[in-house]
């Protein structure tokens, strides 16, 4: 049967019809298949991501520069930070009391000096991609975020603080050997620039991040093996399953960015430090036996405007079972705590 011009036989009608509806069925089952797949995804927030666990309690072991920290300095006293001129001036004519008067103790307790004082540490999630640090002494709270630009406030004794996870051991960066065998995490994405692998050229593969000098960190004897840390500073460790498909990486360190911080002391001698400063920490929690865990943050702060060069230092800390021993107290120039 012909058909007119322009007109289709109603066969090529009913072929193309069938063709359109099979073709949304098709398009319709990938969407679902789609759908579902993403469903079963994981989420991909800051806390999920987590090469390890911060949450909870952590106390300072003061096992750098105990002189400096444990009590106030004397005027004059600025060993192992490296000043100008303009800083030593202002230290000389610093007077504790008139500040502490004035209240304003707490400029001492700003993010730069504040993982020095020796204090307890209450880390948790406030929502997934924030981290909330409160210290006791002092009665501070830092916020480490995630997302760019979230919650960015003005300036302040704190500032405003960028999270990262980064897939390597600050120990590639700084020259300071890390745990036995790490190695960046597929799952965080691979060192940028093709860094490389392990400890640098000629580093020892003695002690961790952050260890005190002379040797391990107290109590890693404690059910150490010879060689190295058990868990590696991991969620999982010897004789534990490895992580599921889609969990947290094993391997990876916390890299902070503090900026638009105010004017304030890197000791409470009068150390200052300008609104200029900047404060760049790389944070690793290191597993050295089943209950026994410590937080190690290499804290580098620059500031143009006092300092000749960056000022470097790593406190450690030690995980607590609880909060029992948590004491708010408030800021104070008087006292090294």
């Amino acid at each position: 049967m012909k058909s007119l011009p322009g007109l289709d036989t109603p066969t090529d009608v009913g072929t193309k019809q069938g063709f359109s509806a099979l073709l949304l069925i098709g398009t319709l089952m990938l969407a679902n298949n789609a759908t579902v797949r993403a469903a079963e995804l994981p989420s991909r927030t800051a806390q999920t991501q987590a090469p390890f666990e911060l949450a909870g309690y952590w106390v300072s072991l003061v096992t750098q520069d105990w002189r400096y920290r444990m009590v106030v300095p004397g005027n004059g006293e600025f060993g192992g930070i490296p000043l100008n001129h303009s800083a030593e001036k202002f230290s000389d004519n610093f007077n504790a009391e008139t500040d502490d008067a004035a209240g304003k103790a707490c400029e001492a307790y700003g993010a730069p000096a504040l993982m020095r004082i020796p204090e307890r540490l209450h880390i948790t999630w406030p929502d997934n991609n924030t981290l909330r640090v409160d210290t006791d002494s002092g009665t501070q709270t830092r916020l480490l975020r995630f997302e760019k630009e979230a919650g960015k406030g003005a300036p302040s004794i704190q500032g405003n603080s960028q999270a990262t996870w980064l897939p390597y051991a600050p120990s590639m960066m700084l020259g300071i050997p890390g745990a036995p065998g790490e190695q960046p995490d597929p799952a965080l994405g691979a060192p940028p620039g093709g860094m490389p692998l392990g400890p640098p050229p000629g580093a020892a593969a003695g002690g961790p991040p952050g260890a005190p000098p002379g040797g391990a960190m107290p109590g890693a004897s404690a059910g150490a093996p010879p060689g190295g840390l058990p868990g590696g500073g991991q969620r999982n460790g010897p004789g534990r399953p490895g992580p599921a498909a889609g969990a947290a990486p094993k391997w990876g360190t916390l890299k902070v960015l503090t900026t638009d911080l105010l004017p304030g002391l890197l000791r409470k001698n009068g150390v200052p430090y300008s609104n200029q400063a900047t404060l760049t920490e790389y944070w690793k929690v290191l597993r050295v036996a089943p209950d026994l865990e410590y937080l190690s943050i290499t804290s580098i702060v620059s500031d143009p405007v006092y300092l000749t060069r960056d000022y470097t230092t790593t406190p450690i800390f030690m995980r607590e079972p609880d909060g029992s021993k948590w004491h708010p107290a408030a800021c104070t120039l008087r006292s090294a705590n």
